[in-house]
């Protein structure tokens, strides 16, 4: 264990708002603490150390020193959301442990009872690395003042990976698409070596130490040679050669499409002020070993006196790989009307691209 650190003012600072009588001539949270009927066998723990990745717990203790039963209206929130809050009963049988939400929960505390706040640190929700953590939050009992309990714990964090989630977005089933981390050392001054699997639900990965000041360590991580259709959460485990280190994940995300994508999947037209409308379709192949040709654009479905009406421009964003077709309306129908936008593609898999179209008369 370390020693306890005393921060009175910061914790100040975090929950004067919360406090009845903070500010002007209002007593220090020892002061408050020692007014309260409730007294805390301490107002500061230090939790043991806590490996990155893992979580750590704690108890403080709370005795109703008063003859009457005290009501206490809530406890906490923890100014971290790394921190959860459990309210225990050891003298009552069979009593359930009270999850502390920090909103009003109206806590009967016997006369001379002893209650437990129990306080669980989640490194897991941490968003950057840390050697040391302090947090804190209020005890509320009606028609008293408020007090403070404070925790601090070392966080031991050998290493940094930097993206801990590595977003793809959208790639094709066939894209064999790839993505990118760098790990540095944080709380480790020694050499370590990275423990990182070569491969994980098909993905192939590659790990090599780097010489930059950057950089200690490079991942890569490549997708098998087809992915099935949607989301996908790749959870890759990694570790030091270093005793107890613990164990990260880094997450590889995305959602595989089909090789040849297209956006919107439907058209609306809706006439302005001019009664004109315009909307642009972008189509794009994801398989950059099989080139991709649009053949035609053409309308189907809507009546032959307003063909003239619609007009299809493409334009050629990355040859034989990436098109967008401007669609522009001349004058809006009388009527709602319904049709397709029909992509003709040299694509042997998907040689034909309907597109629901819907044009509407003006507003």
């Amino acid at each position: 264990m370390h020693s306890a650190l005393r921060l009175p003012t910061l914790c100040a600072l975090l929950w004067c708002g919360a406090l009845p009588a903070c500010g002007d001539s209002a007593a220090s949270a020892e002061e408050q603490l020692e007014l309260s009927p409730l007294q805390a066998e301490q107002e500061r723990i230090v939790l043991d150390p806590v490996p990155f990745g893992e979580s750590g717990q704690g108890l403080f203790t709370l005795r109703n020193e008063s003859d009457q039963d005290q009501i206490v209206q809530r406890i906490g929130p923890a100014s971290c959301s790394c921190t959860s809050l459990r309210l225990l009963f050891p003298e009552r049988a069979g009593a359930a442990p009270l999850e502390l939400t920090g909103r009003d929960q109206d806590i009967e505390i016997r006369a001379g009872e002893t209650v437990q706040v129990e306080v669980t640190f989640d490194t897991a929700r941490l968003r950057r690395p840390v050697s040391r953590r302090t947090d804190g939050f209020a005890v509320m009992v009606r028609g008293q003042p408020g007090s403070m309990l404070e925790y601090a714990v070392d966080v031991w964090t050998p290493f940094w990976v930097e993206p801990w989630a590595v977003e793809l977005g959208r790639v094709g089933v066939r894209e064999q698409a790839s993505g990118f981390a760098t790990v540095k050392a944080h709380d480790e001054d020694g050499e370590f070596e990275l423990i990182v699997p070569e491969t994980v639900e098909g993905w192939r990965i590659e790990t090599r130490a780097v010489e930059t000041g950057s950089a200690d360590f490079a991942i890569e991580f490549f997708a098998p040679e087809e992915l099935p259709l949607g989301p996908f959460d790749v959870r890759v485990p990694v570790r030091a050669n270093l005793p107890d280190s613990p164990t990260l994940t880094v997450s590889v995300r995305g959602i595989a499409v089909p090789d040849l994508d297209w956006s919107p999947q439907r058209l609306s037209l809706l006439p302005d002020a001019n009664g004109q409308a315009s909307a642009t379709v972008n189509l794009v192949s994801r398989a950059t070993e099989r080139p991709l040709g649009l053949r035609a654009v053409i309308f189907e479905g809507l009546p032959e006196d307003y063909a003239d009406a619609l007009q299809a421009t493409s334009r050629t964003v990355k040859p034989e790989q990436a098109f967008a077709i401007d669609i522009t309306m001349q004058r809006p129908p009388a009527t709602r009307l319904e049709g397709r936008l029909v992509l003709v593609t040299d694509d042997p898999d998907q040689p034909r691209i309907d597109l629901p179209l819907v044009v509407r008369p003006r507003p």
